[in-house]
Protein backbone atom coordinates (compact mmCIF):
# COMPACT_ATOMS: atom_id res chain seq x y z
CA UNK A 1 0.00 0.00 0.00
CA UNK A 2 1.57 3.50 -0.54
CA UNK A 3 -0.02 6.96 -1.45
CA UNK A 4 -0.26 9.21 -4.69
CA UNK A 5 2.29 12.26 -4.83
CA UNK A 6 0.31 14.63 -6.60
CA UNK A 7 -3.10 13.92 -4.43
CA UNK A 8 -2.05 11.71 -1.38
CA UNK A 9 -5.04 8.81 -1.79
CA UNK A 10 -4.52 5.78 -1.24
CA UNK A 11 -3.21 3.32 -3.54
CA UNK A 12 -3.41 -0.56 -3.93
CA UNK A 13 -2.28 -2.30 -5.97
CA UNK A 14 0.64 -2.12 -8.92
CA UNK A 15 -1.26 0.49 -11.07
CA UNK A 16 0.38 2.90 -13.42
CA UNK A 17 -1.89 5.91 -12.83
CA UNK A 18 -4.14 7.34 -9.64
CA UNK A 19 -7.64 6.49 -9.50
CA UNK A 20 -8.24 9.64 -7.27
CA UNK A 21 -6.50 12.22 -9.55
CA UNK A 22 -5.22 10.55 -12.89
CA UNK A 23 -1.61 11.24 -11.50
CA UNK A 24 0.80 9.14 -13.79
CA UNK A 25 3.15 6.59 -12.04
CA UNK A 26 4.92 4.77 -15.27
CA UNK A 27 7.04 5.50 -18.00
CA UNK A 28 5.59 8.27 -19.92
CA UNK A 29 4.10 6.47 -23.43
CA UNK A 30 5.70 7.62 -26.47
CA UNK A 31 3.27 9.20 -29.35
CA UNK A 32 3.24 7.34 -32.04
CA UNK A 33 2.88 9.14 -35.31
CA UNK A 34 -0.39 9.14 -36.82
CA UNK A 35 -0.73 6.72 -39.58
CA UNK A 36 -2.55 9.33 -42.13
CA UNK A 37 0.83 11.53 -41.98
CA UNK A 38 3.12 8.86 -42.88
CA UNK A 39 0.30 7.30 -45.98
CA UNK A 40 0.51 10.46 -46.82
CA UNK A 41 4.52 10.89 -47.01
CA UNK A 42 4.45 7.93 -49.23
CA UNK A 43 1.96 8.84 -51.40
CA UNK A 44 3.51 12.07 -52.43
CA UNK A 45 7.23 10.40 -52.85
CA UNK A 46 5.28 7.81 -54.99
CA UNK A 47 4.07 10.94 -57.09
CA UNK A 48 7.34 12.48 -57.02
CA UNK A 49 9.14 9.60 -58.59
CA UNK A 50 6.66 9.51 -61.19
CA UNK A 51 6.53 12.56 -62.29
CA UNK A 52 10.64 12.79 -62.61
CA UNK A 53 11.21 9.60 -64.37
CA UNK A 54 7.98 10.44 -66.63
CA UNK A 55 9.75 13.65 -67.40
CA UNK A 56 13.08 13.89 -67.44
CA UNK A 57 13.58 9.93 -68.48
CA UNK A 58 16.89 9.41 -66.92
CA UNK A 59 17.57 6.37 -68.50
CA UNK A 60 16.65 6.98 -72.40
CA UNK A 61 19.88 6.68 -74.91
CA UNK A 62 19.93 9.05 -77.39
CA UNK A 63 18.49 6.43 -79.75
CA UNK A 64 15.74 5.60 -77.78
CA UNK A 65 14.90 9.59 -77.06
CA UNK A 66 15.49 10.22 -81.32
CA UNK A 67 13.04 7.36 -81.73
CA UNK A 68 10.49 8.59 -79.72
CA UNK A 69 10.53 12.50 -80.90
CA UNK A 70 10.50 11.02 -84.62
CA UNK A 71 7.30 9.09 -83.44
CA UNK A 72 6.07 12.14 -82.01
CA UNK A 73 6.59 14.14 -84.76
CA UNK A 74 4.67 12.05 -87.17
CA UNK A 75 1.56 11.75 -84.68
CA UNK A 76 1.55 15.64 -84.74
CA UNK A 77 2.14 15.15 -88.74
CA UNK A 78 -0.80 13.13 -88.89
CA UNK A 79 -3.16 15.21 -86.48
CA UNK A 80 -2.06 18.04 -88.62
CA UNK A 81 -2.71 16.36 -92.17
CA UNK A 82 -5.89 14.13 -92.26
CA UNK A 83 -4.52 13.14 -96.13
CA UNK A 84 -6.52 15.56 -98.02
CA UNK A 85 -4.40 18.61 -98.06
CA UNK A 86 -0.76 18.82 -98.83
CA UNK A 87 2.28 19.77 -96.29
CA UNK A 88 4.41 22.29 -96.55
CA UNK A 89 8.02 21.47 -94.31
CA UNK A 90 10.62 23.73 -93.42
CA UNK A 91 13.73 22.50 -94.17
CA UNK A 92 15.62 24.86 -91.09
CA UNK A 93 13.35 24.15 -88.42
CA UNK A 94 11.33 20.81 -89.80
CA UNK A 95 8.07 22.58 -88.56
CA UNK A 96 5.09 21.60 -90.80
CA UNK A 97 1.97 23.27 -92.47
CA UNK A 98 -0.67 23.24 -94.73
CA UNK A 99 -0.51 26.36 -95.33
CA UNK A 100 1.53 28.15 -98.20
CA UNK A 101 4.73 29.72 -96.97
CA UNK A 102 6.27 33.26 -98.19
CA UNK A 103 6.98 32.95 -102.27
CA UNK A 104 10.64 33.89 -101.93
CA UNK A 105 11.46 31.13 -99.08
CA UNK A 106 9.87 28.81 -101.40
CA UNK A 107 12.07 30.22 -104.04
CA UNK A 108 14.92 29.51 -101.69
CA UNK A 109 14.65 25.83 -101.29
CA UNK A 110 13.70 26.40 -97.84
CA UNK A 111 10.18 24.72 -97.92
CA UNK A 112 9.55 21.24 -99.43
CA UNK A 113 5.85 20.49 -100.69
CA UNK A 114 4.49 16.76 -100.02
CA UNK A 115 1.31 15.82 -101.99
CA UNK A 116 -1.54 14.91 -100.72
CA UNK A 117 -2.22 11.19 -99.65
CA UNK A 118 -5.41 10.88 -101.00
CA UNK A 119 -7.21 12.39 -103.81
CA UNK A 120 -9.27 15.03 -103.32
CA UNK A 121 -13.24 14.64 -104.12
Amino acid sequence: MWFCPRCGAQIMGQVNFCPNCGANFGMPQKRKAPWIVVVFGIAIAIFLFIQVFTKYRPFETINQKADRLGQEKQQDDAIKNDGTKGVWTDQRTGKSTTEIPPTDEIQAGYWVYTPPKFPQP
